[in-house]
């Protein structure tokens, strides 16, 4: 192998590691921006008072 084909191949096993790097990292954003909005989500439904509440399920439904 000479040295051109091997700068290239070397140069392209990098480019494909960034941009697998770049999308992980945008994919990490994206899950910590979906876990903040389940958070505010989980966190504006406050408290339920009702007692009865989830003491009948329908399992036949």
């Amino acid at each position: 192998m000479d040295i051109l084909s091997l700068s290239t191949t070397l140069s392209q096993q990098w480019i494909r590691q960034e941009a697998a790097m770049r999308i992980q990292a945008m994919s990490l954003q994206n899950a910590s921006a979906q876990g903040a909005a389940l958070l505010n989500l989980v966190d504006s439904v406050g408290v339920v008072t009702d007692p009865n509440l989830g003491n009948n399920v329908d399992f036949f439904a």
